[in-house]
């Protein structure tokens, strides 16, 4: 019984090679922007890790990665692989909860099956929409940006149970860190990430901003309306959204719409997460047979946000007029609200699993001496990793600069980072124009679909 368990215990921890090391290649051509190469290392991994605890990620980066590399149809066949597997573990899966409890438990979180977070769900399913506009599809984009929105619900609901799981398993961890110190609850309070801007739990203007686009120029203007105003109120009031209002509330009232275009930026790179080692976490384990106090040391690899790289813009020239883009998602914002939201629980989970660990090899070494020690060490060190797990191909902030289309139908595009573009218009009474910006000293890449 015992050979079962170590091998249970090995098997589990071993391939839990980390995510990071996995994607250096991917993210070496995502940054360098080519997004032809990356799009086949992601395919190869998504592919040969179909049945393995990192399938969903690894369809993410994929999905992406397509995307950029102007094949919308095969990215929306990779979300597709994606998109199942996170509603069940995020939505149906409560039955699983308790068995990926304990495997967490014995080895790690990133042991367990990477389950996406809230805003891969919007996403997936807004990008998926993008996707169906580029082709054409207009009502399967529709379907896509509703089920973003069910999606954010169902993660409202979801984030209720997991904040009482988390005081809860909190309670349980107390005991363990109570008596730590001030250096260690200082170490504790700076993983918590910055937030620059809040748009609420699971709130990202940039999908409820192509939300109200697709829903005004598909003629159904009073919900875009009220989507607009949601929104402008979310970001605190932007001069681009009091005139995109302006101009749904004039559609209503049956003015016709000029020849517009919508240059969307995406820029940079989301946040990574890397892993920091707090500690040591002192448990009392009685006396020794000369009465002195036996203490058991143990630390605990928590994850800390890295975020990547500087804010960008963008400039759309028209003839000799210029105009600059306005910020409407911050993604960094975006990905540290959920990470500050569900912190409080990957600290108490960790600190439970690794004092059970330090535990368990304190009592291996009392049963067995040095060889027990020796074992318990090794467990110890192999099952000590933070889950780095996360959609690192997601980009840092998107921006959207709205102009009248010209009558030649050229414009010029500009950014901070260096990066510049020759843009001609196609044919259509309102159009997008799609750029993605990897880095200084990248092409852009442009892309084109007409929503009217």
């Amino acid at each position: 019984m015992k050979k079962i368990s170590l091998t249970v215990v090995v098997s589990l921890l071993c391939g839990c090679a980390s995510y990071t090391k996995q994607t250096e290649q991917f993210k070496a051509q995502w940054i360098a922007g080519n997004t032809e190469v990356a799009a086949q290392i992601a395919t190869d991994e998504a592919e040969s890790r179909a049945d393995s605890r990192d399938a969903i990620v690894w369809r993410l980066e994929q999905g992406a990665a397509l995307r950029a590399d102007g094949k919308p149809m095969e990215s929306n066949v990779a979300f597709d692989e994606a998109e199942p597997k996170i509603k069940y573990y995020r939505e149906d899966a409560a039955r699983v909860r308790a068995s990926k409890e304990v495997v967490s438990a014995v080895t790690n979180l990133a042991a367990v099956p990477y389950e996406g977070y809230g805003y891969d769900r919007v996403m997936l399913h807004t990008y998926k929409a993008l996707n169906y506009l580029q082709l054409g599809e207009k009502d399967a984009a529709r379907v896509e940006f509703k089920r973003a929105e069910n999606a954010q619900e169902n993660e409202l609901k979801r984030n209720e149970k997991r904040l009482e799981a988390a005081r809860e398993a909190k309670q349980d961890s107390s005991k363990y860190y109570q008596n730590s110190g001030a250096k260690i609850q200082d170490e504790l309070t700076a993983l918590e990430p910055r937030i620059d801007e809040d748009y609420g739990d699971f709130g990202n203007p940039f999908y409820d901003f192509m939300h109200a686009l697709s829903l005004w120029t598909q003629d159904n203007s009073e919900n875009a309306l009220v989507s607009l105003r949601r929104i402008n109120s979310t970001v605190g009031g932007l001069q681009f959204l009091e005139d995109e209002i302006k101009l749904v509330d004039d559609v209503l009232d049956g003015k016709s719409s000029p020849r517009l275009t919508y240059v969307v930026y995406e820029s940079g790179l989301s946040p990574l997460r890397e892993e920091k080692t707090i500690g040591p976490f002192p448990i009392p384990a009685g006396t020794d047979e000369d009465g002195n106090p036996i203490v058991i040391t143990f630390y605990a690899a928590l994850p800390k946000l890295s975020f990547r790289g500087e804010p960008s813009s963008m400039t759309v020239r028209v003839g000799e007029s210029s105009f600059s883009s306005t910020r409407l998602c911050n993604m960094d914002a975006v990905v540290a609200r959920e990470f500050k939201s569900e912190q409080p629980g990957v600290i108490a989970r960790t600190i439970v699993s690794s004092a059970l660990k330090a535990v368990a090899s304190y009592e291996a070494q009392k049963r067995a001496g040095d060889v027990g020690m020796i074992a318990g060490l090794l467990y110890q060190a192999a099952s000590t990793q933070a889950d780095l797990r996360t959609w690192t191909s997601l980009p840092k902030e998107f921006h959207v600069c709205r102009v009248t289309t010209p009558t030649d139908r050229a414009i010029g595009i500009s950014t901070s980072r260096g990066g510049s573009a020759n843009v001609t218009i196609i044919d259509g009474l309102i159009n997008i124009v799609y750029i993605k910006d990897f880095g200084p000293n990248t092409l852009l890449k442009v892309d084109q679909f007409k929503l009217k």
